[in-house]
């Protein structure tokens, strides 16, 4: 009698050990695989499709979605809290719907008495990468990795602007009413940027078969959508854009476009 309750007392501590450790059953770590999405409203998607569009070289009214894929590895840090780290990759386009705003030549290299304002064709291609840092803050009444929770962490957006620029010439009118084709230098035909945000979202986990989760809700760049607001003006996005900052400002443009706002659902496996 004295053994069995011995090991009955002995089992208790062991199952009230394993409760007190953060976790899914002992399990702290899960990695898996996240889609994103959202409209793409304005800015055009790696196919050149646009719901609503500019008036750019996107075609336009179309059913069109913007969308990024995820790797990512989590560790529960307590009963409330999870520590993550994603890499986010995206492809998309930018349509050149922004006039260029440049000293238009002749074809002896003497300048035209005016400044020009012209529109490019074509597209530019952008790809980019999303490294994030993150806080998974679970709700009362939810331990981690099950239920509701706020997300929040900082962000590096890296992103990678190719074109020809031999097939984008500028039919330009200069404002004293002279026409000419113009090849604008843009600087290199592969450029690359950074910058910095801040996700910050909600979401709910659950787990399935004890090993699976099921992750889905919505985030935000805080700032890509704060200066989408200060950017708006009159009615349209921007103002023209010199030839030397042409490519830098057109692919931030997009890229705080397509990372503003975006649904999210992700799987991942617990170990």
């Amino acid at each position: 009698m004295k053994k069995t309750l011995s090991l009955l007392f002995i089992l208790l501590i062991v199952a009230n050990t394993q409760a007190q450790v953060p976790g899914y059953m002992g399990k702290r770590f899960q990695a898996g695989y996240g889609f994103y999405f959202s409209p793409a409203l304005f800015g055009s998607t790696a196919g050149g499709k646009t719901i609503i569009g500019y008036n750019g070289n996107a075609e336009s009214g179309t059913l069109a979605f913007n969308t990024i894929h995820e790797g990512f590895l989590e560790f529960t840090m307590k009963k409330k809290t999870i520590i993550g780290a994603s890499v986010r990759y995206y492809k998309t386009t930018y349509d050149n719907y922004n006039d260029l705003y440049f000293f238009p030549q002749t074809s002896n290299g003497t300048y035209y008495n005016g400044n020009g304002v012209g529109h490019i064709p074509g597209f530019f291609k952008v790809t980019g990468l999303s490294y994030s840092l993150y806080f998974k803050l679970y709700f009362r009444h939810f331990t981690a990795p099950w239920g509701r929770y706020f997300i929040v962490g900082p962000t590096l957006r890296t992103m990678t602007t190719t074109y020809d620029p031999n097939s984008m010439p500028v039919q330009s009118t200069s404002y004293n009413g002279t026409t000419s084709s113009y090849y604008p230098d843009l600087g290199g035909s592969k450029q690359s940027f950074k910058s910095f945000d801040i996700i910050a979202g909600f979401g709910r986990n659950r787990v399935l078969y004890d090993k699976i989760t099921l992750d889905y809700g919505f985030n935000i760049n805080v700032f890509a959508l704060m200066s989408s607001v200060l950017e708006y003006e009159g009615g349209n996005y921007a103002s023209d854009y010199s030839a030397s900052e042409y490519v830098r400002k057109s692919t931030r443009w997009r890229s705080r476009g397509l990372n503003r706002f975006n649904a999210f659902c992700k799987i991942g496996y617990l170990f």
